[in-house]
């Protein structure tokens, strides 16, 4: 199946194609029903990172179908290659069977309709506490996004933030008038309603260069949505995954600050934030505290970081190092059968 834009197919290659590569050489889950989850979790993933594309970078389906069904498609295609490619096996030495059209299926169809009901009751709440009772709705404030802002970012007035000003109390937004041109009901002793602030100028110039050109892009394949998955599935909450991993001092106080802003990041910004650039980073770093304290070896934890590694390898790709092992695996290998006199 191929996608109509470049975007969407580099979208779907990025999400769903090299995350399955990974999952499937070697694997890692230890039963189907694991590996069901996890793929699932990189199909919604997938439909969610194509559906947010616009415009020209949009997919556009052939007349007569959905991007749910070529998506489908697509997902399927790329199964059965993978496992005429690899043909996994787990740990134990059991064949994987693909379950892409059966179990993995049906585990999608679960999770799409959890998070597209948990979508439909953050809309109503947010719509409800946009306008509550006995307060004028405020005008609808449209403004552009900053230009070169990174992909997701919001602008000033936007329904978020109007409702984070509400519950923060912080000051209102520029231009919008607060007397005589949008007066306030009662007679002004109450608390005010509050409105997202404007970006202070300043501010705007000394972040130019985070924004245009920006950082430079993930350094790794994303792997967030399943680490996350793994820790919620052990806990309720990060926090309590990092408070369960046998770290102390320093280590358990990183490890929980970055489970803090996970958590705050889930509830500004929804479910979808842990799929995002910046949780990845904070995913891996967890996770690399947690095997170091249980080996001892804080080098081995670093090599699961977004952060290059210390090492004198860390200049290179993981696709390089990968070809350098396989080689010089082979040159000892020969060189081995040479002093045996088995070639020559």
């Amino acid at each position: 199946m191929t996608f109509s834009t470049d975007a969407s197919r580099s979208a779907f290659d990025a999400t769903f194609v090299k995350p399955m590569r990974a999952m499937l050489n070697p694997v890692s889950a230890d039963s189907s029903k694991v590996l069901s989850t996890n793929i699932a979790a990189l199909w919604v993933e997938t439909r969610s990172e194509l559906e947010v594309l616009e415009g020209a970078d949009r997919h556009q389906p052939s007349e007569g179908r959905t991007l749910e069904e070529d998506l489908q498609d697509a997902v399927v295609e790329v199964a059965h290659q993978l496992w005429a490619e690899f043909q996994p096996k787990y740990p134990g030495g059991g064949k994987v069977y693909n379950m892409i059209s059966t179990g993995v299926k049906t585990e999608y169809d679960k999770k799409l309709r959890v998070k597209q009901a948990g979508a439909a009751a953050d809309r109503a709440a947010a719509a409800a506490f946009a306008h509550p009772p006995g307060l004028p709705k405020p005008a609808p404030q449209v403004q552009p996004l900053t230009p070169g802002a990174q992909d997701g970012a919001l602008a000033t007035g936007t329904l978020v933030q109007t409702l984070l000003a509400r519950a923060n109390g912080s000051p209102l937004a520029e231009g919008v008038p607060s007397d005589g041109e949008n007066p306030q009901p009662g007679n002004a002793v109450g608390a005010e309603v509050q409105r997202a602030a404007a970006v202070p100028p300043a501010l705007q110039r000394a972040a130019l260069r985070l924004a245009n050109p920006g950082p430079p892009d993930l350094r790794v394949e994303r792997l967030g949505s399943e680490l996350a998955l793994h820790m919620l599935q052990e806990k309720w909450t990060f926090t309590d995954w990092a408070e369960a991993q046998g770290l102390n001092g320093a280590a358990l106080r990183e490890a929980k600050t970055h489970a803090r802003s996970l958590e705050l990041g889930c509830l500004e910004f929804g479910v979808g934030f842990l799929t995002s650039r910046p949780a990845e980073v904070q995913l891996r770093r967890m996770l690399s505290l947690a095997l170091a304290s249980a080996t001892g070896n804080f080098r081995l934890g670093t090599q699961l970081e977004e952060l290059p590694g210390e090492g004198m390898l860390a200049a290179l790709s993981d696709k390089i190092v990968k070809d350098l092992s396989e080689r010089l695996k082979l040159e000892l290998k020969l060189e081995q059968m040479a002093k045996e006199g088995k070639v020559r």
